[in-house]
This record gives structure tokens, sequence and C-alpha cells, in this order.
């Protein structure tokens, strides 16, 4: 977006947010996994990192959310531009697209900290293995991220947070599919211009705008198709707090975790391939900023082979010079 002046709009601004979120998710859940992995023969022993691995949940939170909010930016800035063109005027001025990714990211943090404020320190745990010599080698003291700054007799709090997380995936993705249906229908009145009949600049202008929502529209419903088992997740957990009582076994919930973790982490991977591929002004974009240090290399030693390259050869330069305005006196 900085090296191709085209490619600075309002719908490449959140873009470029959106993929900040991702490639930050990414890594912070890599950390996640990392602890996993080296905490050896007890689930989650993150005794060894201390706390800040429960500071690594309050920035995976963190960028989910944000993901979660220029997702609902991107869609619904192409929602006026399409069917609201008017009204979209007022929207896509520099000053409130900048209030809006601000905002977006200040509450996306304070949600973030509100979900993971159970978690926000490590506690040590004393455990007492049972005796055999397969319990022998276990640690006796394991780290785990449940120190709460919630009072404990606050019960009520757990049911507050599992309902704000079902809210914040609900409430967009209901949003976002009413803003992509009537994205949707109002593109099928258009006859989309083609090479022969778009007249000149704008209709390689209106070719654009409809190839953009198009890749935004498939973003977007992959997206939230990738989320789906997040949002299950968080309905299933959310009605056993109210209810008391869990309808689906803990096993089930425990495999819909697992297919929620791989699809929010190839959700946050597969956006590159879906620009790319749906869209070729993004791929020429692509290419054209990623080559530009290799052109900006061969043209610089093109220009430095038409001059001389050594002393020697200015030194020679300069003498035919002089040598030929002495015989021309």
């Amino acid at each position: 977006m900085a090296s191709v002046k085209s490619m600075q709009t309002v719908t490449n601004f959140y873009l470029t947010n959106l993929a900040v979120c991702d490639m930050l998710y990414l890594l912070s859940t890599s950390y996640e996994i990392r602890a996993y992995v080296i905490s050896g023969t007890v689930t989650r022993n993150t005794l060894k990192d201390g706390h800040i691995s429960c500071l690594t949940l309050l920035f995976e939170n963190l960028f989910y959310l944000a993901s979660v909010a220029f997702v609902t930016l991107v869609t619904m800035e192409r929602f006026f531009a399409i069917c609201h063109p008017i009204k979209s005027l007022a929207l896509n001025r520099r000053g409130c697209t900048i209030k809006l990714a601000v905002g977006a990211w200040v509450v996306t943090l304070l949600v973030a900290f509100l979900y993971t404020i159970q978690f926000i320190y490590l506690r040590g745990i004393c455990v007492v293995w049972p005796d055999g010599e397969s319990y022998a080698h276990l640690p006796k003291v394991v780290g785990r991220c449940n120190g709460s700054l919630i009072p404990k007799h606050f019960t009520i709090f757990p049911v507050i947070i599992r309902g704000c997380k079902t809210i914040t995936f609900l409430v967009p993705f209901i949003c976002c599919c009413y803003m992509c249906v009537r994205i949707t229908a109002a593109l099928g009145k258009r006859p989309i211009p083609s090479a022969r009949t778009g007249a000149g600049s704008s209709g390689n202008a209106e070719r654009v705008r409809h190839q953009v929502t198009r890749m935004l529209l498939i973003n977007t419903s992959v997206f939230f198709f990738c989320n789906i088992p997040s949002g299950v997740l968080h309905v299933i957990r959310f009605s056993a707090l109210v209810s008391g009582v869990s309808f689906v076994f803990e096993g089930t919930v425990t495999t819909i975790g697992h297919i929620a973790i791989i699809c929010t982490l190839v959700n946050s991977a597969i956006n590159p391939i879906i620009y790319n591929g749906s869209n070729p002004h993004y791929r020429q974009a692509f290419l054209y900023a990623f080559t530009a240090r290799l052109r900006y290399e061969r043209g610089g030693r093109s220009e430095q082979s038409s001059q001389p390259s050594t002393v020697s050869q200015r030194r020679v330069a300069v003498s035919t010079v002089t040598t030929g305005d002495t015989s021309d006196k």
C-alpha cells in the first residue's frame, strides 16, 4: 500500500490493518503453541515462561477481535460505496477513516482485557501425584494462567464474559451477512463493463470496483466460515454456564475447540492468497511492490555503466577533453 500510490484507498487502509492483525495473531498463537510443546509431561504448564505466557493471551484475544472489527469495517465501507454512494463520501474522509480505525483498536483492546482478566497472571499450583513409577518424574509444582483480578464471590462474571464472546461473534456475523446480501443484490442489477464496452477510464474504474468488491465478499465469507467453530464453541459454553448443564459431551467440546484453533490459523494465513487469486489488480500491485528493489538495482547499474566507473577512466576522459581544447587553440 505504501509503495503503490493507486492502492492508497480507504478499503486498502482497513485491509492493511487486517493484515497486521493476522500477522500478529499468528505470532502470538505460535508462542502459545510453543508453550504447549515445551510444557512437557503436564499440559499447559507455563511455569518456565512466567507471566509472559499469560500476557500472550491478551495479545491473542486483541488481534483476533481486531481482525473481526476490521473485516466488519471493510464490509461496511463496501456496503455504503455500493448501496449508499452519497453517504460513503462522508465515511471515506481521511479523518473519519482514521477515527474508525483508532476506535476499533481501542474498543478491541478493552474487550480483550475484559476477556483475559480471569487469566491475567501466573499461579503456581502444588500437585500431589499418586504413588507409582509412572508419576515419579512429574513436577510437584506447575504453573497455570488462572490468576484472576475478579473477587471469587463475583460468580456472575464468567457468564458475562462468555456472553460477550458470543455477542462479539454473532453481531458482526449477522451484520456482515446482511451487508453482503445487499451488496450482491446491488451488483447483480448493475452490468459489469467489459474491456470493449467500458467507456475509457470510467469503465476501467468500475471494473476495478467490481473486482475489489468481489474479492472482499470472498474474504468476508471465508473469514466467518473459518470462525463458525469458534462461534459454536462460545454458544455451547455460554449455554452451559447459564443453564448449569452441558448439552454436549466434553470430548466433543474439546474437539470443536481444536478445530476452531486450526480454522482461525488457516484464516489468518489465507488472506494474501485470496487477494492475489481473486483480483488481478492486487496481483499487479504485489508484483510491483515486491520487485521495486530489483528495478531500482537494475536502474542503478545501468546508470553506473553509462558513466566512467573508475578513476583512471575519468582521468582519460578529462585528458581527452583537454587535448581537444588545446588543438582547437
